[in-house]
C-alpha cells in the first residue's frame, strides 16, 4: 500500500499536476502569493524538444510581472512586421507592424522565442523559490477527499505514494488526466489538421528567407508560418490529415511526404521551397475543446481546478496557446491570494473570470482557419480586403487579445 506523505507547511499546500508552461507559471504565481506548492511532472527531465512560440505583448506583461523578461530577452527574436503573402503567387497581402509601434500601442513588445527556452526560465525562478517543491518522473492519478483536504495519488516508477494537500490544479495538458477525473468532463476533438514543424540551424537558409519578420504564407486548406527562434529557423506548416482514421495523440513522423507537400504543389517555387529545405519534419495533430472547460467542477466536494491546455485545448491559429495559459497562472493566483482560506470560492471565481476570455480566443482562432485556408473567391476576397485595409482589420482583431492585463480583466 502507498503511503501518506505529508509536508510540515504553515500555509495552504496545493499540488500542481504537470510542469509545463501552465504548471510552472501557476506554480509562481502561487508561491510568491503565498502558497507552498508542489510540482508533479510525468517526465523525467524538461523536455527540450519543441518549436518556437509566439509571446504576443498580454503574454510578455504576464512574464515582466514576475521578473523574466531580462533573460527573455537575451533568447529571443523581436520581430520587425506579420507579413502575409499568398502562397500561391507570393504576392504581399499585408504588413502589420510590430517592433516599437506595438510595443507603445499594448505597453510591451511581441517576442519569438524557443518553447524550450521558456520553460527553462520558468523552471529556473520555481527552483529559486523555497515555497515550490519540483518532483520529476512524478505523474497524478487521482484524488480523493481526506479530513484535512484531498489526498493525490502519485506515481514514481514502480512506486506509487499518497500526498495530502489542499486542494490540486490539473496542468496536465491535452490530454489532461485529471480533466477526465471532473464530472461531466469533455474530450479534445480532432480538427483534421496537422502541424508539420521544423527547425533548421540559420545557415542552412537562404538569407531571402531568413528574416526578424514572421512570414505568414495562406493558401487554399493550409497555410506556413516562419520565424526565427535562438540558434534556428521554426517553420510551421498546417495541412488537412489526409487518413480516414483519426490519428494518435502523439507526434505523427514524416514517412509519407504526401501528407505533407501535396497540397503546395500550385504554390509559389519559393513556398514550395520551404516545405522542401528539409526531410525532418515531425507532425502533431491539431486537437481542440470546441468550448472551454468549466475549469473548476467539485468532486466529492473537492476543490480542483485546470489551467493551460488542460482547460481549453484550442486551436492554434491565433498563436494564443502560451499566452492563454499564463494568463490562466496570473488570474488563478490573485484568486487564490484574495481568498487562501476558501481555495473553491478562489477556483470557482477564478473559472468565472476567465470563461469568456477563452471563449473570445476559442472563437477567433476557428475564425482565423477559415479566413487563412480560405480557397476560390473566398480567398479572392480575403487577399483583395487585405491588400485594401488589412492592417485596421488586424488591429481591431487583435487589441482585445494584446491589450489584456490581470489587472483590467473583468471580475467574474
Amino acid at each position: 500500500m502507498p503511503s501518506l506523505r505529508m509536508m510540515k507547511r504553515k500555509n495552504p499546500l496545493l499540488a500542481i499536476a504537470g510542469g509545463g508552461i501552465a504548471g510552472l507559471a501557476s506554480a509562481l504565481f502561487l508561491a510568491r502569493s503565498g502558497f507552498e506548492v508542489m510540482v508533479f511532472e510525468k517526465e523525467q527531465q524538461i523536455q527540450t524538444k519543441g518549436a518556437g512560440i509566439q509571446l504576443s505583448p498580454n503574454a510578455f506583461k504576464i512574464l515582466d510581472s514576475i521578473g523574466l523578461t531580462h533573460h527573455l530577452k537575451a533568447d529571443g527574436y523581436f520581430p520587425d512586421h506579420i507579413n502575409i503573402r499568398s502562397g500561391l503567387n507570393m504576392q504581399l497581402l499585408t504588413r502589420f507592424p510590430l517592433g516599437e509601434q506595438i510595443r507603445h500601442r499594448y505597453g510591451a513588445p511581441y517576442l519569438l522565442i524557443h518553447r524550450a527556452d521558456l520553460l527553462h526560465r520558468l523552471l529556473d525562478a520555481c527552483k529559486s523559490e523555497h515555497a515550490v517543491h519540483l518532483f520529476f518522473d512524478h505523474k497524478v492519478y487521482n484524488a480523493f477527499p481526506h479530513a484535512h483536504g484531498i489526498k493525490i495519488l502519485v506515481r514514481n516508477g514502480e512506486i506509487y505514494d499518497e500526498y495530502l494537500v489542499t486542494a490540486l490544479v490539473g496542468a496536465d495538458g491535452v490530454w489532461s488526466t485529471i480533466r477526465k477525473q471532473l464530472e461531466g468532463a469533455i474530450e479534445p476533438e480532432f480538427s483534421h489538421t496537422v502541424a508539420w514543424r521544423t527547425l533548421l540551424p540559420h545557415n542552412e537558409v537562404d538569407e531571402k528567407i531568413l528574416t526578424s519578420s514572421i512570414e505568414l504564407w495562406l493558401g487554399p486548406n493550409a497555410h506556413i508560418v516562419t520565424y526565427p527562434v535562438r540558434d534556428a529557423f521554426n517553420i510551421v506548416a498546417i495541412t488537412p490529415f489526409l487518413s480516414d482514421k483519426n490519428p494518435d495523440s502523439g507526434r505523427i513522423k514524416d514517412r509519407n511526404r504526401k501528407n505533407r507537400l501535396s497540397f503546395f504543389i500550385h504554390w509559389h517555387d519559393s513556398a514550395r521551397h520551404l516545405v522542401n529545405l528539409t526531410s525532418d519534419w515531425e507532425g502533431w495533430p491539431i486537437y481542440s475543446l470546441i468550448k472551454p472547460h468549466k475549469p473548476f467542477k467539485e468532486k466529492n466536494g473537492l476543490p480542483i481546478c485546470l489551467v493551460g491546455d488542460a482547460a481549453h485545448t484550442m486551436l492554434p491559429f491565433a498563436a494564443q496557446g502560451s499566452a492563454s495559459a499564463l494568463e490562466d497562472a496570473a488570474i488563478l493566483a490573485k484568486w487564490c491570494h484574495q481568498t487562501p482560506e476558501d481555495l473553491e470560492t478562489s477556483f470557482k471565481n477564478y473559472a468565472k473570470e476567465r470563461h469568456g476570455r477563452i471563449k473570445y480566443m476559442i472563437k477567433l482562432s476557428a475564425q482565423n482557419r477559415l479566413i487563412y485556408h480560405a480557397s476560390g473567391l473566398v480567398s479572392c476576397a480575403r487577399d483583395w480586403i487585405l491588400q485594401l485595409i488589412g492592417n485596421k482589420i488586424i488591429n481591431h482583431r487583435t487589441a482585445r487579445l494584446y491589450s489584456w492585463t490581470a489587472d483590467s480583466s473583468s471580475p467574474p
